[in-house]
Formats: structure tokens, C-alpha cells, sequence
């Protein structure tokens, strides 16, 4: 890595600590339901045959509820991983 031995050693460890594969985890399935709920939506309204202008708007609609959620997610998420404990356990 370009930028040195302790900056990987820290990437790979941070990573891997368990609390960050279930976040990874619910926010997958966050992504999902928003995606599902999205397309069930659609096939209420304009049944499952859709013309390539539906499917345009329908990938506009899906894109901007997915980039909401991902500011929302990085709005809340910057102060609590920023300001979190140190590896002591003791608050910052």
C-alpha cells in the first residue's frame, strides 16, 4: 500500500471486527428492501409490462432513493465513527 504498513495493518483490522459485518448486513438488506419496495410500487401502478420511458423513470426514481439513503447513512454515520472510542475503550 502507498501509504504504509501501520495505515494497512489498520484498514485490515478495522474491518474485520464484528460490529462492522453486521452493519455491513443491515445496511445490504436496508438497499434491498428500498429496491423492493420500489419495484413493487411500480408494478401496482403500471402493471409488469413496462415501456423503455417507464423503465427510464423507473431507474431515475430508484437511483434517487438509493442516493438519499446513502447521504442520510454517511450524514449519521461521520460523527459517531469520527468521535467513537478510542482502543482503550475510553471516550475521546
Amino acid at each position: 500500500m502507498f501509504r504504509g504498513p501501520v495505515f494497512e495493518f489498520e484498514l485490515l483490522t478495522t474491518a474485520r471486527r464484528g460490529r462492522y459485518y453486521v452493519a455491513r448486513v443491515a445496511y445490504a438488506l436496508i438497499l434491498l428492501i428500498i429496491l423492493w419496495q420500489m419495484h413493487i410500487g411500480w408494478v401496482d401502478e403500471f402493471g409488469r409490462v413496462l415501456t423503455p420511458r417507464l423503465v427510464s423513470r423507473f431507474a431515475l426514481a430508484t437511483f434517487s432513493a438509493l442516493a438519499a439513503l446513502q447521504v442520510l447513512v454517511v450524514l449519521a454515520l461521520t460523527p459517531a465513527l469520527t468521535a467513537g472510542r478510542d482502543r482503550l475503550g475510553e471516550a475521546k
